[in-house]
């Protein structure tokens, strides 16, 4: 299960990855278009870079936001490998403590190895206050 974990945990990662390259690439192009928009020497050069730059935001806003999903899909799967790696100590420590058997299994022979002691107890109490009454 592990294996199969680690492999999509990779997965993500790598369309992470890709997601945050295309953000900063789109990035990376609203900025030198708005640098173009304020440096712009006609209007009609200003109002086309304008627009440049408003498309490239909205690309990079896109892109963001899908780098922001692919990146708590990858933290997601990086939780998933954590618990499946405690679920999996908890299980080898278990057994270990237990000889192969669960805590619910040592408990419940506890509480038995209890009441016959109990029972032992008060049996030993009856037969000698039946011994001192004898005599």
């Amino acid at each position: 299960m592990g294996t199969v974990l680690e492999g999509k945990a990779e997965t993500t990662k790598n369309e992470m990855v890709a997601a945050q390259e295309e953000y900063e690439l789109y990035r990376q192009q609203a900025d030198e278009k708005y640098a173009l928009w304020k440096s712009a020497k006609t209007e009609e050069e200003a109002e086309m870079y304008k627009q440049q730059y408003e498309d490239a935001l909205a690309a990079s806003d896109a892109a963001q936001e899908e780098y922001l999903s692919k990146a708590e899909a990858y933290a997601e799967s990086l939780k998933e490998i954590l618990e499946n790696s405690l679920n999996k100590f908890g299980q080898d420590l278990e057994n270990a403590l237990t000889g192969g058997t669960s805590f619910d299994q040592m408990t419940s022979r506890m509480e038995r190895a209890a009441s016959l002691q109990e029972e032992y107890l008060t049996t030993t109490n009856k037969i000698y206050e039946t011994n001192k009454l004898m005599r």
